[in-house]
């Protein structure tokens, strides 16, 4: 496990740094969920992303 300090805080590399460089998971934004499904998630363009687990922030203002 890896420790870097960044700004006021401690980033804790659990391996999910070295998936997403291979390409092994990768992150979606800029576009909007349609709605989930058991096992996807549908954008608002129709796109079907598939999915083992969606992560979702709570909505910021803006």
């Amino acid at each position: 496990m890896m420790y870097s300090r960044r700004a006021s805080g401690y980033y804790i590399d659990v391996g999910a740094s070295e998936l997403l460089a291979s390409g092994e998971i990768r992150l979606e934004s800029g576009r909007g969920v349609s709605r989930p499904t058991e096992d996807a998630v549908v954008l608002d363009d129709g796109t079907v992303l598939p999915a083992d687990l969606v992560v979702s922030p709570p909505a910021a203002a803006r």
